[in-house]
């Protein structure tokens, strides 16, 4: 869990050349085992914060 002005960062490593989406980046409050793993991360409609 982040805590009050606790920061975080994402680093790209490599790309797939051959998906034609954009990225999804994020944080939940959601517990992974809670979790049902989603296609993509606009199929999480509840405490998730995304770009």
């Amino acid at each position: 869990a982040l805590r009050d002005g606790e920061l975080f960062e994402i680093v790209i490593q490599k790309m797939v050349d051959r998906w034609s989406g954009s990225i999804e980046a994020g944080v939940t409050a959601i517990r992974p085992e809670d979790l049902e793993f989603p296609n993509t991360m606009t199929d999480i409609d509840y405490d998730t914060w995304m770009l």
